[in-house]
């Protein structure tokens, strides 16, 4: 258990050398499964230590924040799952061409499955949710210039890419409510 909590957690607290380890083959990444069960683990206890924060409120615990926090870690799979899923995709379309096939597989994986450390952080409390959100993205960065040898433009690119499409998904919507609001007067 300590072998794989230190593979773990070493991408997260030194994220660098782990990387160009990675790269030249004398590291191991966690597997996606073994990435998807310590990060359980780490997504249980928050849940844990939300609900006790829920039975020590003077006010009692609210319904809905109880259910939230009891669904966390039966949601928490299938949603890192998802992620994983997606990371890989983004990597692979950002980065196609730059590797042979099988490299660019195994790095954005290694990736991946790196960044998926930061959910240690989600057991700081108040702070862990954001800290946890922006520790996986400059691990991504840093998978993304150390193991796959992306520029930093590309690198950073590539992390905000989602970003950026999802603004402009929803800046579209908007509009689109607007323009059919505007008719509907009109």
């Amino acid at each position: 258990m300590a072998g794989l909590l230190s593979t773990y957690l070493a991408p997260l607290l030194r994220p660098v050398g782990t990387q160009r380890l990675l790269r030249a083959g004398r590291a191991r990444a966690p597997s996606l499964v073994e990435a998807l069960a310590v990060s359980w683990l780490f997504a249980t206890a928050e849940a844990a230590c939300g609900l006790l924060i829920l039975a020590l409120r003077e006010d009692g615990p609210g319904a809905p924040a109880s259910a939230w926090v009891l669904a966390w870690p039966v949601v928490f799979p299938p949603a890192l799952l998802l992620c994983a899923g997606f990371w890989k995709t983004v990597i692979r379309t950002t980065a196609g061409g730059l590797l042979p096939a099988e490299d660019l597989r195994r790095a954005s994986s290694e990736v991946v499955h790196s960044a998926a450390s930061s959910h240690a952080l989600r057991l700081v409390p108040v702070l862990g949710g954001p800290l946890q959100h922006l520790a996986a993205l400059a691990v991504l960065f840093v998978g993304l210039r150390e193991n796959l040898g992306l520029s930093p433009a590309r690198s950073l690119a590539t992390v905000l890419l989602p970003f950026l499409v999802l603004g402009a998904a929803a800046v579209l919507a908007l509009a689109l409510a607007a323009a059919l609001a505007l008719s509907a007067l009109g």
